[in-house]
């Protein structure tokens, strides 16, 4: 799955492309369905995870009525990336090579971390940094997210430190993945996350219907 950087990124662009007044709020929400990744069945719920994919639809059904949100945007670009990228490791053999190969667990996961700084490096990091540290965790996040303030918060400490990188990580090349791969996943999300939200922007009922019931295979 992304990155918190990945993730991150992709909610800042979201902030931009719709205007966002709070962008801390959006980018608080793409990294909240990680907030309870410690504990399987509740990190299940909070990515509305089906047995073959995240149930946009679900998600949307459930908190259509509090659309439009910068929140709620932002857990859904989190759901719409963990899917993109899930097809895509599988699509790609990625997910099989790791499974065969478990030493290529960890050149992966270096990947990511050499990924994080190289896109940090090349966007403007100091304002999306500002803007996350100033972020407050929206009041009123209860029910099925009872409890996920304190987790969350530490999901934006480490999130945080997620910006110290080694100057090294700037030139150590890629092994598994590349950043044309990340870069065009994270593309696709953006746009398939616009695509999903846009009938609540322009208040059209008939279309949040159809939202309702769209998942990745509609892709």
């Amino acid at each position: 799955m992304p990155s918190r950087i990945m993730h991150l990124i992709i909610a800042d662009a979201l902030a931009k492309e719709v205007g966002a007044q709070a962008p801390g709020a959006l980018l608080l929400g793409a990294l909240a369905p990680d907030a309870a990744k410690a504990d399987e069945a509740a990190s299940e719920a909070l990515h509305f995870a089906s047995r073959s994919y995240i149930a946009y639809g679900d998600f949307l059904h459930r908190y259509g009525e509090r659309m439009p949100d910068p929140f709620l945007l932002g857990y859904l670009s989190h759901l719409v990336g963990d899917d993109i990228w899930s097809i895509f490791v599988h699509a790609s053999g990625l997910r099989d090579r790791v499974r065969e190969e478990p030493r290529l667990a960890k050149v992966y996961y270096r990947d990511f971390l050499l990924c994080n700084a190289k896109l940090l490096e090349a966007y403007p990091k100091e304002e999306l940094y500002a803007a996350l540290l100033e972020a407050e965790i929206p009041s009123g996040w209860s029910g099925r997210e009872g409890g996920l303030g304190p987790l969350l918060a530490e999901q934006k400490r480490r999130a945080l430190l997620d910006f110290d990188y080694p100057a090294a990580h700037l030139t150590e090349e890629l092994q598994l993945i590349t950043l044309g791969d990340v870069h065009l996943g994270m593309d696709r999300c953006i746009q398939r996350t616009l695509d999903l939200y846009r009938p609540w922007l322009q208040s059209d009922p008939d279309a949040r219907e159809d939202a309702f019931i769209l998942h990745p295979h509609h892709l």
